[in-house]
């Protein structure tokens, strides 16, 4: 699942690792809603990308910048 499955094992599992990578990913917003992602992540997505729009990506991070923010 790459980078969809990289962001859903962070949601479920938020305190059983020390970072994430996902790579040309997004999933579901309230992941990130629950505001229990407190790990670094760095994640990676091409523009060009004609598979997964960029925008999947950028509704994760915003998602958790938000959850953050409380």
């Amino acid at each position: 699942m790459g980078g969809f499955g990289t962001w859903a094992l962070v949601g479920f599992y938020p305190d059983k690792f020390a970072a994430a990578a996902p790579v040309c990913g997004g999933g579901k917003t309230q992941y990130a809603a629950w505001g229990k992602i407190r790990i670094p992540i760095w994640a990676f997505h091409g523009d060009n990308d004609k598979i997964i729009p960029l925008s999947a990506s950028v509704e994760m991070i915003d998602a958790i910048k938000a959850a953050r923010k409380k």
